[in-house]
C-alpha cells in the first residue's frame, strides 16, 4: 500500500494573511480570517440570521414515560417571505438541565437508525433533530426549500452551497433551543455525519453558540486534510464534479488546484475554536471507511490541537504524540487497532467496521462531553 504523503507544504494555522505571527491575542482576528477564506473559496457566504418565531405542535412522553417528545415547527422571518420547518425535541425528565445534542440528519422519520433517542436521554443528555431535506433538497435546484428565500439566483462564484445553508439552519434551530429552559444550553452540541459532518464543522465556525462540532467521518471537503491522499481516499476533483452544488461555485477551480489552495481542511477544524469560550471539538473515523479518509482527518485534528495549545490549553489532545500520521496502517488496514485521544477541549476516535453513524460512536460522544476518560 503506497504511503500516503503530503503532496505540498499545508498552509499555516498559525500565520496570518498578512505573514506575520498569529499570538494568542490575535487569534480571534485570525480566527475571522479563516472563516472568510472558507466562504470565499468553498462554501460560500453565509446569509445573515432573520427572526425566528416556533410553535410546538404536538408534545407526548416516550420512551416509557421518561422522555418528553416536542414536535417544533420553526417559522423563518427571511427577506422574502416565512419559510417554516420541523424539529423534533427529546428532553429526559430525571435529568435536571441536560446537555444537549443537536443532530442534523437524512431522515425525519422516527424511530431512525443514526438517532438512539432512549439511549442518548438514559444517558443524561437531551436531543434535538432536523432533517437536512425538509431545509433543502440535496441536489443542485435551488429554487427548492430555503434557497429562494435567502439568495440571490443565478447563483454568483461566491453564492452559498447547499452545505452552507444546511448550517444556516441548525443555527436557526438554536435560535430556538437558546430559549428552552429544561435544557443546559450553553451545552448544545452540532453533530452530523458525512456530508452533514462537514456541515456541523462549518455550522460551528459561524456560531459561537454551539459547545462542541461533532464530525463523524465527514471526510473530503470536511476535515479531511487534501494535501494528504490516500489510496481509496475520495479527491475534492471527485466531490466538486459529483456534488458541486454542495459548495460555492469557485471551489471547483480550487479542487482541482489542490497543491495551489491558499487554505486546506484543518483551516475547518481550527475555525471552530474561540479564545474565550471553552468550546470542543470532535471527529470520528472507522478503519473501513478509506473514502472519508481517516489519517487525514486525524492530521487536521492534530493541527487545531497547535491553536488550543497557543491559547495555553493544558493538554488539548491529551498530550499525545502525533506518531499515527505516518502509520496509514494504524487507519485503513481491515485489521487495524481502534484507538481514542480525549483532550482537554478535542475529542478522536477510530473504530472497527465502516461509514455509519453508530451506537459506538455515541458512546464515545457522550463519554467525551461528560468529562470522562472513556
Amino acid at each position: 500500500m503506497p504511503t500516503p504523503i503530503l503532496t505540498s507544504p499545508l498552509p499555516d494555522l498559525l500565520t496570518h494573511t498578512d505573514g506575520t505571527p498569529v499570538t494568542k491575542e490575535s487569534w480571534s482576528a485570525r480566527r475571522e480570517e479563516l472563516v472568510a477564506i472558507l466562504a470565499e473559496n468553498i462554501y460560500g457566504e453565509m446569509p445573515p440570521p432573520c427572526p425566528v418565531q416556533w410553535v410546538v405542535s404536538e408534545s407526548e412522553m416516550t420512551c416509557a414515560g421518561f422522555v418528553r417528545h416536542d414536535t417544533v415547527k420553526l417559522i423563518l422571518h427571511t427577506p422574502r417571505g416565512l419559510f417554516t420547518f420541523p424539529i423534533q425535541v427529546f428532553v429526559p425528565t430525571e435529568a435536571e438541565n441536560p446537555p444537549c445534542f443537536l443532530l442534523l440528519n437524512f431522515r425525519d422519520a422516527l424511530p431512525d437508525r443514526y438517532f438512539p433517542i432512549e439511549e442518548i436521554c438514559n444517558s443524561g443528555f437531551a436531543a434535538a433533530m432536523v432533517c437536512y431535506e425538509d431545509v433543502t433538497r440535496d441536489n443542485g435546484d435551488f429554487s427548492d426549500g430555503i434557497a429562494p428565500f435567502l439568495l440571490d439566483l443565478p447563483r454568483t462564484e461566491a453564492t452559498a452551497g447547499k452545505i452552507t445553508l444546511w448550517a444556516y439552519a441548525a443555527s436557526r434551530v438554536m435560535d430556538y433551543l437558546i430559549t428552552r429552559t429544561d435544557i443546559d444550553t450553553a451545552k448544545v452540541s452540532l453533530i452530523g455525519h458525512s456530508r452533514l459532518g462537514k456541515t456541523a464543522l462549518w455550522a460551528g465556525a459561524n456560531d459561537d453558540r454551539f459547545f462542541c462540532a461533532i464530525n463523524n467521518m465527514g471526510g473530503c471537503a470536511g476535515a479531511a486534510v487534501e494535501r494528504f491522499r490516500n489510496e481509496g481516499a475520495e479527491t475534492a476533483s471527485r466531490i466538486a464534479r459529483v456534488f458541486p452544488f454542495w459548495f460555492c461555485e469557485k471551489y471547483a477551480y480550487w479542487a482541482n488546484h489542490v497543491d495551489e489552495m491558499p487554505f486546506d481542511q484543518h483551516f475547518l477544524a481550527a475555525a471552530n475554536i474561540r479564545a474565550d469560550t471553552p468550546r470542543r471539538i470532535y471527529n470520528c473515523d472507522a478503519v473501513l471507511d478509506r473514502w472519508a479518509n481517516p489519517a487525514a482527518e486525524y492530521l487536521s485534528v492534530c493541527e487545531a490541537a497547535r491553536v488550543f495549545a497557543l491559547l495555553g490549553e493544558a493538554q488539548p489532545f491529551g498530550g499525545v504524540e502525533d506518531t499515527r500520521i505516518g502509520v496509514p496502517e494504524l487507519f485503513i488496514a481491515e485489521n487495524a487497532e481502534p484507538f481514542h485521544v480525549f483532550g482537554s477541549r478535542l475529542g478522536y476516535h477510530l473504530r472497527r467496521g465502516n461509514h455509519f453513524l453508530s451506537r459506538r460512536d455515541w458512546v464515545m460522544y457522550m463519554t467525551f462531553l461528560s468529562g470522562e476518560k472513556g
